[in-house]
């Protein structure tokens, strides 16, 4: 659970938000490069063919926009989350 703030200060969310859109990159970037040595046939000794730079391109590109977003809706989850626990307390 996330250390309890509402007492001293209105809690920012900018820092869980930049955090877990950070992550879900992280994260798209790491599924995307998975993707391309488990799933593009010759990804290593064919780059220079245009099919597999453009597969590729697309494979990072959906696979980081993709997490990213995870990113920012678990990062909105936690946040309402966080604010109805602080209407209930007051």
């Amino acid at each position: 659970s996330l250390p309890d703030y509402s007492h001293s200060r209105p809690f920012s969310f900018g820092a869980l938000k930049a955090g877990c859109l950070l992550m879900g990159i992280g994260l798209g970037l790491f599924v995307g490069f998975s993707f391309c040595v488990f799933g593009i046939p010759d990804y290593f000794s064919e780059f220079h063919n245009w099919e597999i730079r453009e597969m590729s391109g697309v494979a990072y590109g959906s696979c980081v926009l993709f997490f990213g977003g995870v990113g920012l809706i678990t990062a909105f989850i936690i946040e309402t989350k966080k604010k109805k626990e602080g209407k209930k307390r007051d």
